[in-house]
């Protein structure tokens, strides 16, 4: 049995949730190297929210990996992010 969504489609996101989505995604390998994803969720002001999936979800050094990993990719894009938070 397949359940749909009903209701309007999904906003396009914007230029920066694109680029900051482009961000998150090129730190996808590094995160499934151990087990892990981190997804795009949205952007509110300037922070990122990212949703950590396997074994990213609940991993003491997760916090890390946002901070040096996925903010310094966004800083080194120009992005107008401040801050990377786990939702």
């Amino acid at each position: 049995m397949r359940f749909f969504r009903r209701g309007p489609a999904p906003e396009p996101l914007d230029e920066v949730s694109e680029a900051v989505k482009a961000a998150v995604d090129s730190v996808g390998p590094y995160a499934r190297s151990h087990g892990g994803a981190i997804e795009f969720v949205s952007v509110v002001g300037r922070v990122a929210r990212v949703r950590l999936k396997g074994a990213c979800k609940g991993c003491p050094m997760s916090d890390i990996t946002l901070r040096l990993a996925l903010e310094k990719e966004m800083k080194n894009r120009d992005l107008p992010i401040d801050k990377v938070e786990a939702v």
